[in-house]
């Protein structure tokens, strides 16, 4: 048993170098959720604004489909000219389905004074939505919810679990991305009982059976177990 785990419980914990990246991920992800959250809430609002005062002041003319070719994704990206202020212009807009022919007319709107500003109807670019601002923060809260639960998990383990002799019962080959075997293992609880658990190895190599390991579980809750040492967490040597 490694001596620091006799220590009376609760024990002093502290961060390990992966801990503190964890941690630091954990409040950027907030900062990132407030921050940048807000400022694609404001871009989106203000191109939305953007996007409608040009539907407002906008000319409508006709124009003639030049060019059509297959782009990305599937998608139809077609080509078009138009004549404006004694000018030729000309644009091009993307849809999933075919919708034109060549040579075929298309409404065609452009600001006044400004014709290589212009789109076909029904295909105006209104740039970033307001409510991808809220998803992506969000998004961050949760990705730092996750860190900070992985942390706080860890954390209160150690502090306040107890070490077991756990000893690996078989291993298993995984299929799993990142993870190449699952090595499940039993330990004795204080009652004389036996429980059981597992963890993930990405890479060899991987304990045989009947080799001991040390884990740490919850005395309320033998279930929630981890394999000792733990990454993000350490006992303190203060």
């Amino acid at each position: 048993m490694p001596p620091e785990l006799n220590r009376a419980v609760p024990r002093p914990v502290r961060l390990t170098v992966t801990g503190k990246i964890v941690a630091a991920a954990a409040i950027l992800s907030v900062l990132e959720a407030f921050v940048f959250g807000a400022w694609l809430y404001r871009i989106g609002q203000r191109q939305q604004q953007e996007a409608s005062e040009f539907r407002r002041m906008a000319v409508k003319t006709t124009g003639r489909i030049t060019k059509v070719h297959r782009g990305g994704k599937g998608r139809l990206r077609y080509h078009y000219q138009f004549e404006a202020e004694g000018k030729s212009y000309a644009g091009s807009f993307s849809t999933s389905r075919r919708a034109y022919a060549i040579g075929e007319p298309i409404e065609v709107n452009y600001l006044p004074g400004r014709p290589e500003s212009n789109w076909a109807t029904g295909h105006q670019v209104t740039g970033v939505p307001p409510y991808l601002g809220p998803i992506v923060a969000a998004m961050s809260l949760a990705v730092a919810a996750i860190l900070g639960l992985s942390l706080r998990s860890q954390r209160r383990l150690l502090e306040e679990g107890r070490a077991a002799i756990a000893t690996v019962l078989r291993v298993e080959p995984a299929h799993l991305k990142g993870v190449r075997y699952r090595v499940h293992y039993e330990f004795p609880l204080l009652s004389g009982a036996r429980q059981t658990g597992r963890f993930d190895l990405p890479r060899d190599p991987a304990p045989a059976p009947g080799t001991p390991i040390v884990v740490i579980y919850d005395p309320d809750n033998p279930r929630r177990q981890r394999r000792y040492p733990f990454p993000l967490v350490r006992v303190s040597q203060d």
